[in-house]
């Protein structure tokens, strides 16, 4: 799949930058230890962020630009007529009509091209990010097998557009609501993890109940994940 080749880039990516950084620590005769400090872990996501974030960029151009042609524009054999007659598996609510089609060829296109150029700009990122997540999250409801995984990885690549201070902030919301019940978070955290990977191994030897399983996991990482962000940027 083409996500899963665009993945690999940007681990590549990620990767080669560590690895020239951490390189060029050890040129100077410091020792590893020091990438171990607020600045040092700093340096690390400065050196490969700016590649992972102009590699999102691409991907959406990529996605607006092999759409412009005529077959796309074509509801009778438009890749988003397909798409949008699986989600009427899951979403009877969904309208096949000819309305339907030409809403999901153009908002297609449209909110594909607008996430990009939203998050080009600082004042209009949080935007970008809000319409980003609301898209996918909605994309990963087809019942193609592993498709919200795209979704999971565009979710974690939006983190790379948020103020350095978003994971401060998120922190403090968090102490804020739990109060001294926060302490038991990772440990609860931990519980639901590993009561996931039980689900999965249990649901592995059919692969429709592993996507399945797989499924309810992102559906309640991501609507956590959209909620924290909307009440953080708030």
């Amino acid at each position: 799949p083409n996500h899963i080749l665009f993945e690999f880039i940007v681990n590549m990516g990620i990767l080669v930058a560590l690895g020239w950084t951490i390189a060029r620590h050890y040129a100077r005769g410091r020792t590893l230890q020091g990438l171990e400090t607020p600045a040092g872990r700093a340096a690390l996501f400065d050196a490969f962020a700016p590649f992972v974030r102009v590699s999102l960029l691409l991907l959406y151009f990529y996605a607006v630009l092999h759409k412009l042609n005529r077959d796309y524009f074509n509801t009778d054999i438009s890749c988003s007529t397909a798409l949008l007659q699986g989600y009427a598996q899951r979403l009877p609510f969904l309208l096949n009509s000819a309305w339907a089609r030409w809403s999901a060829v153009w908002g297609t296109i449209a909110i594909e091209a607008a996430i990009p150029l939203l998050l080009c700009w600082r004042k209009t990122r949080s935007a970008g990010i809000v319409l980003g997540m609301g898209f996918h999250f909605f994309l990963a409801f087809h019942p193609a097998q592993g498709l919200y995984s795209f979704s999971g990885l565009l979710f974690a690549l939006y983190l790379l557009f948020v103020p350095v201070q978003f994971p401060g902030q998120v922190q403090r919301m968090a102490r804020g609501l739990l109060g001294s019940a926060g302490r038991w978070a990772p440990a609860a955290l931990r519980v639901v993890v590993a009561g996931g990977v039980v689900a999965l191994v249990a649901a592995g030897r059919s692969a429709h109940l592993l996507s399945l399983a797989g499924l309810g996991l992102w559906l309640g990482w991501g609507l956590a994940f959209m909620t924290v962000f909307v009440l953080v940027s708030r």
